[in-house]
């Protein structure tokens, strides 16, 4: 049987060549194109969403962790803790990102050496509002002054979900998703 094979093959070798390189014919190559991109076209506005989700989501448990981060600086150090927006909050506040400092020496001014983290511009459309340009924590880890803070944050699309994001006076954030944006503001309460 290996010598009828081998002499077959040796006798035609035209043979062995078109069943060694048999490549894809172009009927397949196009159907596969085309199969790929019905799958994209599907699969876009999926993504689109995940991705908004996604950094609405990032922005939310980095305000929340950055306000952390500060409440328990200031308790450790026994001093008072700062996050602080980098802009005015007309000019959009916390959404152009925030600072993170300890005020060593008390005089309310970011010195050398008292910056812990600044969180720069968040992309993507995420808008974070909020009445206040500073959330400072006592020596205790306490809001000062001991009243509520609210950030809303907010995704760019309308139909997007929110975070409304509660800091209460002893200092412990509360956060609540919304399935839908809403024009009212998030609830503070005490």
């Amino acid at each position: 049987m290996w010598a009828v094979a081998a002499t077959s093959t040796l006798a035609n070798p035209g043979l062995w060549c078109a069943r060694r390189w048999r490549g894809f014919t172009v009927i397949e190559l196009l159907t596969t194109v085309v199969v790929l991109a019905v799958s994209l076209a599907l699969a876009a506005p999926a993504l689109s969403s995940f991705m908004r989700s996604n950094q609405l989501r990032a922005t939310q448990s980095e305000l929340v962790s950055s306000l952390m981060l500060a409440r328990s600086e200031a308790a450790r150090v026994g001093i008072s803790a700062r996050v602080d927006a980098l802009q005015p909050v007309a000019s959009g506040g916390f959404t152009q990102g925030w600072r993170v400092w300890v005020d060593g020496d008390g005089d309310g001014v970011v010195d050398a050496g008292e910056s812990l983290r600044e969180v720069p511009k968040r992309t993507g459309g995420v808008t974070i509002t909020t009445s206040v340009p500073s959330v400072v924590f006592n020596a205790s880890g306490f809001l000062d002054p001991v009243t509520p803070v609210s950030f809303d944050v907010k995704g760019a699309v309308s139909d997007d979900k929110r975070y409304c994001v509660l800091l209460t006076p002893v200092g412990m954030a509360d956060v609540s998703k919304e399935a839908k944006v809403s024009a009212l503001p998030c609830p503070v309460v005490p």
